[in-house]
This record gives C-alpha cells, structure tokens and sequence, in this order.
C-alpha cells in the first residue's frame, strides 16, 4: 500500500502526491515563512542554525562547529611596554619598531641648541639658572667693523657711549668729510702747490700760487697774499743758522740777488788766534774760489792802528788776533759782510766790519775789509764761512749767522 500526501498551496488542496512523484515548484508567491514553512534553517543552507536572538549585549561567534551567542569579556594585559627616549635628530619626533608583534615606541628630544629644538642639558640648565638679578645699566664691549676697532658702553637708555682707541682706520677708504680747524684739521680739501704759500681765509686753510724766484709774499690785508717783486733794496732773510762745532756755515742754491748781506755775532772759534773766512762759490753743485781774494784791512785796538793788506789770498780772511793771555774759550767775533756784483761778470766784491772781544782781557779790536775777487763772469751760489788759524781743521764752536739777499 502507497501513502498518498496531499499538496496544498494557499490553503488549497492541489493534488495528492506519493512517493516516487517529482513536482517543480517555480516563482511561488505567497508563501508565509510563520506558517508555511517549518523547521531551522541550517548554516549549510546560507541560515545561522540559530532559533533566538540571544540576550542584550551578547555577540554571535564560532565554537567550532555552530553558531552561539556568547557575552563578551575585556580580557586582561599581561605585558606592556616601556616608552624608550632618544635624542637623535633636530626636533621632537617618534617611531616604532616591530609594530605587529612586540611594538617598540621611541619618543627622540634632542638636547637644545642654536639648530636643535629639544630640552636643556644640565649645564645650560646652571647657566640659565645663575642668572644675575637686578637691572642691567650698561654693556660694554669691543668689535670691529670693516677693520675699524671699536668699543663702548651701552647704556639702558640706549644710548651708545665709545671709548677707548680707535685703531686701524684707513684715511683713505674708511672716513669722509674735512677735518674742522677746531679738530686740529685745516677745513680744507686744497692740494698743496708747489712753491706755493699756506694762509688763513677766516674759515679754512687755502694755499698761494707759487711766485718765481725773488719775489716776497706781500700781505693783502684780510684777502689772499701775493707774490711780487721786492723793491730795490729790500732784504730778503733767507736762513738763520746756528753753529755747533761746526766745521763750516754753509749757503748753496743762491743765484737770485746780485747783492748779499751777512751778519754774524758771538762766533766762537776753536783755537786761539783763529778768526772768521770768507769764501764764494759758483755751480750748482759749488766750486769754491781758493785764490785771488784781493783785499785791504784797517783795524784798531787798544793798542793802536793797525794796517794790512794782502794781494792774493784762500779767502776774504779778518786778521787773527792774539792776545797775550787771552784764550779761545773767551774769544767772540761779531760783524757782517756785505757782497756785491753778485750777477754781474767781472768781479765780486765785498765790504765789511768785524768786532773782537775777549772776555777774559779789557781788550777790543774792530777790523774793516774792502775787497774784491775776479769772478770770470759766474753767477754767485754759494758761500762759505769758516774759521781760519794756524794749523787746519778748526771748527766754529758757537755762534749765529744770518744770510739776507737784497733786491736790485
């Protein structure tokens, strides 16, 4: 005997079915999944195997085999790593090594520097903490700018006060301006002239144009001086020179007057006996007459006149006077000579005084010479005064003398 089932949709008996018989069942609608179908859906079958929904805040998960509902648990730390420092780099950073397994973190704070943002070190700690209290009033220091050292103060008001030295300033690259009069400068940028003459305008140092020789600087009042052409007959005072045993009294580069004058007092000569000499000279770089100096003496002393004269001598020479006792330490000469024809061919010639006076004895004696000395038509440059006596190398041990040319 075969059972039969009967099949119904929808609450309607479609058909019996029996063992053996296949039936396709295709876009069914309609079926209710409370009431028409029975049974659990199995994992197998894409279901969960599960018939409740478990309780408030439990989880679904495996137990090997099936589908449970379990209450989770926050489980417990067994192990946690320390935080390694480090101070590598130049700024805070972090890393961490073996990040899914052991995980290692390291937090890197260099030590603070003038390129490293980080932390004090223990010395800079000290520093900072031994700062000093109260109000700065002033810092000095020194430095140098450009090659110019400089130090000073400055102040809390900010003020800068410079003191000290100031060294090694070049004057030619490192300052401008002009030098006031009242800072020891001239006020002036003026470059020198040659020959030419330094005055005051009221505000400033100026310089002259150059004259040409012989000509004397002839004031112009509060305006600028110029040179002009002396008149006939001034004198012109062309050195003062004083003697220190010395062994001449010497002029060169003469050649501008056609008259000279020279005048020299307390001449002290280094011998007994020994008196003043005269020579001339001519050349650029001089040649000294040593003959023909023709002349004639007139002189008188306590002891009388006195006449000499010679023909041909080395110099204009005034005699040598010895008194009896007398010694060079007390001996003085004093006089001038007055030489002219200077420039003019033909002859120089001379006229002159001198005084003696010896301290030691109440004695005197003044000479006077005229004389002349053939020149052969050279100009007059130089002259040479010098102590004559017996014997040679007498040097003048004191005494002043004084050139001055006179204008034709």
């Amino acid at each position: 005997m075969t059972a039969r089932l009967p099949l119904v949709i929808q609450g309607t008996q479609i058909e019996e079915i029996q063992s053996g018989d296949t039936y396709n069942l295709a876009n069914g609608t309609g079926l209710p999944l409370t009431t028409g179908v029975t049974g659990t859906l199995p994992i197998a079958n894409g279901g969960t195997g599960l018939t409740a929904v478990g309780t408030n805040g439990q989880v679904i998960q495996s137990n090997g085999s099936a589908l449970v509902f379990a209450t989770p648990s926050g489980g417990t730390v067994t192990s946690v790593a320390a935080l390694t420092l480090g101070t590598t780099g130049t700024d805070l950073s972090s890393s961490v090594a073996t990040g899914t397994t052991t995980p290692v973190i390291t937090l890197n704070v260099p030590t603070a520097s003038a390129t490293n943002r980080g932390v004090l070190s223990s010395a800079d700690w000290t520093t900072f903490n031994n700062k000093g209290s109260g109000t700065v009033t002033s810092v000095s220091g020194t430095g140098t700018v450009n090659g110019i050292s400089l130090s000073g103060t400055v102040t809390s008001s900010g003020s800068l006060t410079l003191g000290g030295t100031l060294s090694g300033v070049s004057l030619t690259t490192q300052v401008s301006g002009t030098l006031p009069i009242a800072n020891g400068g001239t006020n002036s940028t003026a470059t020198p002239t040659a020959g030419g003459a330094v005055y005051g305008t009221g505000t400033a140092y100026a310089i002259t144009a150059a004259g040409t020789a012989g000509q004397v600087l002839t004031s112009a009042g509060s305006g600028t001086p110029t040179w002009t052409n002396p008149s006939s007959g001034a004198m012109t005072l062309i050195s003062t020179q004083t003697a220190s045993n010395s062994s001449s009294i010497v002029w060169t580069g003469l050649g501008t007057y056609d008259r000279y004058f020279l005048q020299f007092e307390s001449m002290q000569p280094g011998y007994t006996g020994a008196g003043p000499i005269l020579n001339l000279g001519y050349g650029s770089t001089p040649t000294y007459y040593t003959s023909g100096y023709s002349f004639a003496l007139i002189g008188y002393s306590s002891n009388g006149n006195s006449n000499y004269s010679n023909t041909s001598y080395s110099g204009f020479i005034l005699p040598r006077i010895t008194v009896a006792g007398s010694s060079y330490t007390n001996e003085y000469y004093s006089g001038s000579y007055y030489i002219t024809g200077c420039k003019t061919s033909g002859a120089y010639s001379i006229q002159g005084v001198c005084h003696y006076m010896d301290t030691g004895n109440p004695d005197t004696f003044t000479t006077t010479i005229g004389g002349s000395l053939l020149n052969s038509g050279n100009v007059l440059t130089a002259i040479q005064l010098t102590t004559a006596g017996i014997g040679s190398g007498i040097n003048t041990y004191s005494g002043k003398f004084s050139l001055y040319g006179i204008s034709s």
